[in-house]
């Protein structure tokens, strides 16, 4: 009785693997390469030659091996050893083919073939195991060993990978990559400790492989030091070159990724990729001055928890769950079926209301797995007609109608063909209008307000000066009692400038304490300060953070920045730096730029009714034969959209019929003689003529001496 039962199991998986729909395990899809077409058609002739000889059997296998068509291997590799079974090579290949196939998509059946020894990765052991016995030293055959009781995970398996990766090691220092695999077999053994001491001992042997600092990261994540395995994933990834761990990575991000950044990385060539996810997490990052990236972490945390609550056999690990959540987070609601009905497939609806009405998601199960439907009619058994999958439907939308309502209310009473057809309609419009995906960092902080601009100029060593101004209110900071009836408050700032692939290059990092006895005396100081670098022309990312502790406020400012070339022999001018006040001044200081002191003014927005002064370099002017300069400037100054309230408005046009009507444009020229080919200008305007909103100051310069004419503007927003 108990070998019918065996038997009728047997026949069971041959008829699931044999006739059920989507059961069979994947092949690989690749087309042949030319030259291992040649080499298969080859062998074919020479098989026909000589169809017992088994070396030939097994190159034919190899072959096919290595275009991925494991079946196709194991057909020439059973002929093989129907005539031998004295070859070792021949039960390593095998083996091999066996490990290809990997394990059934269907994890129910999956876990019975186990259970079995029928499952792939079972028999890849016995080859490997036959192969061993007729060959004790036979290297490759213990690594793949290894491999396969790494990949099946049985009770057990764990510790025998380790024991065969460690016995390899000693019998066969550096074969392959055998440090690396008992690193993985830690990992998965849940000891991240050692783990990393594994990987950063293979990483130092063999500093080309990128692979253990992703594992490190990995490690570091499992340990919640989040800061670390930022560090080692973006330090690692851009020196990646594993094919199959850039696609695994790739498929993790893919459903985050905008559709340019998808196209973007499919592009490039294999050198490139590892970069492509370094400037893919630094352009998400929300706090760049520091070395945890946090959107990055939470990424990955919730990657983990796709892989652990809503497995996958195959990459990337996840279910149409796992992706819904990697992209949004956890559900508003999330409502499971309770309907026990004969046949009806599990199912489960999402629902994301708060981020976008209508953005709701039903899943229906396949093998263990849930897939991602359009509605709930794929919960009906097999077979149904349209008739009972309606019904189905909408004893199903009814059963969640009260917990999730919206759409679903609508087709708890009535479903056809078009209100189904609306449904789904306004699904995909609202999944189509999400983002692509959703995170909100809480910086745990009130924000600080400040201010911020740039302004280039030509430096010395062929590099650009260019001078970051900010300005904070410190009426905005929080003050706390200090000793002898004081108070004290703190400023910190960092300043940090990255290539375009978010490496760091430069960092400034300041603190500023401020006593003050009565803190009321604040509310008219304004902190007021600049801060130079120096960098070469090109492109980078610039990012700023300001943090006052004692009142737990932040303030952030992230931009790309384009370092302006002044090199050359040509007329240039540098940037116009807008200033609060410039007087001339001897004196050493910050503000000081040639012969004068210029206090920025960090803000694009600027009081009419006080001067407003500006400073720009001129460059490369040319001498005339008695050695001077000569150059015509002109200045313009125009209004480019007004602002008014209605009775401004109404003001304005009574004031036009009588003549008063406020200019929308003021400009001026003039002349210069100088001794040097490098000016610089400065002067104050009275703008109090023009009417308030967006103004653009245009600065022109004629070198009257060669001819060449170039411009510059800034932009503010009068008051």
């Amino acid at each position: 009785m108990k070998s019918l039962n065996y038997f009728f199991v047997e026949s069971l998986i041959c008829v699931l693997i044999l006739t059920g729909p989507g059961l069979k395990p994947s092949r690989g899809q690749g087309a042949v390469p030319d030259s291992l077409h040649k080499q298969i058609s080859v062998n074919l002739r020479l098989f026909k030659s000589s169809p017992k000889n088994p070396e030939i059997l097994l190159h034919i296998g190899n072959l096919y091996l290595q275009i991925e068509k494991s079946d196709s291997a194991l057909f020439w590799f059973n002929r093989a050893l129907a005539l031998t079974d004295t070859i070792p090579k021949l039960f390593n290949a095998a083996g091999k083919a066996y490990f290809k196939k990997g394990k059934h998509k269907i994890i129910p059946l999956e876990l019975l073939l186990k259970a079995m020894k029928k499952d792939n990765y079972s028999k890849a052991i016995q080859f490997f195991q036959k192969a061993i016995a007729l060959q004790p030293a036979f290297p490759d055959a213990r690594y793949n060993l290894g491999r396969a009781f790494l990949a099946r995970k049985k009770s057990g398996d764990l510790e025998r990978a380790r024991r065969t990766f460690i016995q390899l090691e000693i019998n066969q220092p550096e074969y392959k990559d055998t440090g690396f695999q008992i690193g993985l077999t830690l990992m998965a053994m849940g000891e991240p400790k050692p783990a990393i001491r594994q990987f950063d001992d293979y990483y130092k042997n063999h500093p080309r492989d990128a692979r253990p600092l992703i594992q490190i990261a990995n490690s570091f994540m499992d340990l919640g030091e989040t800061k670390k395995a930022s560090h080692y994933f973006l330090t690692g990834v851009v020196h990646l070159r594993d094919r199959k761990t850039l696609h695994n990575l790739f498929l993790q991000i893919k459903g985050i990724a905008t559709k340019s950044e998808i196209r973007r990385y499919e592009a490039l060539p294999l050198k490139k990729r590892g970069l492509f996810f370094r400037r893919f997490w630094g352009r998400r990052d929300p706090t760049p001055t520091t070395e945890t990236n946090e959107r990055f972490t939470e990424h990955y945390r919730r990657v983990r928890y796709a892989k652990s609550h809503f497995p996958s056999v195959t990459p990337p690990y996840y279910d149409d769950r796992g992706k819904i959540y990697v992209k949004y987070g956890a559900p508003d609601m999330r409502y499971i079926s309770t309907m026990t009905a004969a046949n009806i497939r599990e199912n489960e609806s999402w629902s994301y209301e708060n981020l976008k009405k209508g953005l709701d998601f039903d899943f229906v199960e396949r093998g263990a797995t849930f897939q991602l439907v359009s509605d709930l009619r794929s919960a009906a058994p097999p077979g149904s007609d349209f008739v009972t999958q309606l019904a189905i439907a909408r004893s199903l939308y009814a059963e969640r109608a009260p917990e999730l309502g919206g759409l679903y209310v609508r087709l708890a009473y009535d479903v056809d063909d078009l209100t189904l057809m609306d449904f789904v309609a306004e699904k995909e419009n609202a999944a189509h209008e999400a983002p692509p995906s959703i995170y909100n960092f809480n910086y745990r902080a009130r924000p600080l307000p400040f201010q911020i601009s740039f302004a280039q100029f030509r430096g010395k060593n062929h590099t650009t000066r260019i001078e970051i101004y900010y300005g904070i209110n410190l009426n905005n900071l929080t003050f706390v009692p200090y000793f002898h009836q004081n108070f004290i408050s703190t400023l910190k700032y960092s300043f940090v400038w990255q290539d375009t692939n978010y490496i760091e290059l430069q960092r400034k990092n300041e603190q500023l304490k401020y006593f003050e006895k009565d803190t009321l005396q604040l509310r008219k100081r304004e902190k007021i300060d600049l801060y130079p670098f120096y960098l070469k022309p090109g492109h980078y990312n610039f990012a700023f953070r300001v943090e006052n502790p004692e009142g737990k406020k932040l303030g952030i400012f992230k931009d790309p920045v384009t370092i302006r070339d002044f090199s050359g022999d040509s007329l240039l001018l540098s940037d116009i730096e807008l200033a609060n006040s410039i007087q001339f001044s001897n004196l050493p200081g910050p503000f000081r730029k040639n012969d004068v002191s210029v206090q920025p003014h960090p803000s694009q927005k600027y009081s009419a009714h006080k001067p407003l002064y500006i400073y720009y370099e001129i460059y490369n002017l040319k001498k005339s034969p008695a050695g001077k300069t000569h150059y015509e400037t002109t200045y313009t100054v125009s209004t480019q959209s007004a602002q008014h309230s209605f009775p401004k408005k109404m003001i304005r046009s009574i004031r036009s019929l009588f003549g008063r009507r406020k200019q929308s444009s003021i400009s001026s020229s003039y002349k210069r003689w100088g001794e040097t080919r490098q000016e610089a200008e400065y002067l104050s305007f009275d703008l109090t003529r023009l009417p308030l909103g967006k103004t653009r100051i245009r600065v022109l310069v004629k070198d009257l001496i060669s001819g060449q004419v170039r411009q510059t503007s800034v932009s503010v927003d009068l008051f």
